[in-house]
C-alpha cells in the first residue's frame, strides 16, 4: 500500500494493485503487521511513504518560556478598532448639531466618538 495523506487521525492509503483507497485509524497502524487485505485480493503488512512520528522532547529547565499577561484596560472600548482613545460626544455637540441638521446630525443619535478612528456609537 502507498501512503497518500492523514486527516482528523485517519490515514488514506491506496492500494498498489487495484488504486482502490483505504482508510485506517491511526491507532490501528500498528496492527498492520498481521496484514490487510484490500477489496481485489492484494495482501499488504505495511503503508510505503508513511510519515514516522516523532516523540515530543520533555521541556528542559532551559527550554521553559514564560508568558507574559498583560493587563487590559478595562471601560468602554471602539467596536470598530478596539482602541480606549475615546471621548463622550457634549450635549453641547448634540444640540448644535441638532439646531443644524436636525435628526439627520450623527451626533445627535450616538453617545461616544473614537478619537483614533473617528467611528461614533
Amino acid at each position: 500500500m502507498r501512503y497518500l495523506y492523514s486527516k482528523e487521525g485517519t490515514i488514506y492509503a491506496e492500494c498498489e494493485v487495484c488504486n482502490k483507497i483505504l482508510k485506517f485509524k491511526e491507532q490501528d497502524v500498528g496492527r498492520l503487521s498481521e496484514g490487510v487485505e484490500c477489496f481485489c485480493g492484494n495482501v499488504s503488512d505495511q503503508i510505503a511513504g508513511m510519515p514516522i512520528k516523532v516523540a515530543p522532547v520533555p521541556a528542559t529547565p532551559q527550554r521553559v518560556v514564560q508568558q507574559v499577561v498583560y493587563a487590559q484596560p478595562s471601560g468602554p472600548r471602539c467596536p470598530t478598532c478596539q482602541s480606549t482613545n475615546i471621548q463622550k460626544i457634549s450635549l453641547a455637540s448634540k444640540a448644535v448639531g441638532g439646531y443644524m441638521f436636525g435628526i439627520f446630525s450623527s451626533n445627535v443619535r450616538n453617545t461616544f466618538r473614537c478619537n483614533n478612528c473617528g467611528y461614533k456609537w
